[in-house]
């Protein structure tokens, strides 16, 4: 999910990744928590495209480690992506169609 999301987990019923808001208190927890952040919320921070910079493989790959089966993405991020990704666009299920959010199948 986007970083700048804060309450995405309450209203989908859905489990994320990683947020920045749910920091775990154990070591172990925490040093995971830490390697999903690198992963996954400061390449969002750091490259207007945020997770775009990654190839689809790469996705899928990322996808598959945490067994994530959707990414969700700003709309403006897939937009800036300087290579446009080829994952199958769930919603809005015409891609030319415009929304705040964009949601990709990673199997």
């Amino acid at each position: 999910t986007p970083y700048e999301q804060q309450t995405f987990k309450w209203y989908a019923a859905r489990s994320e990744v990683v947020s920045w808001k749910d920091v775990p208190q154990d070591a172990p927890a925490l040093l995971s928590w830490n390697r999903r952040v690198d992963q996954l919320l400061w390449p969002q921070k750091r490259f207007d495209s945020g997770l775009m910079v990654y190839s689809d493989a790469q996705l899928r790959a990322i996808g598959k480690q945490y067994t994530a089966e959707f990414l969700l993405m700003p709309q403006w991020q897939v937009d800036l992506a300087t290579e446009k990704t080829r994952l199958k666009q769930v919603y809005p299920e015409n891609p030319q169609d415009r929304a705040t959010y964009v949601i990709f199948s990673l199997e």
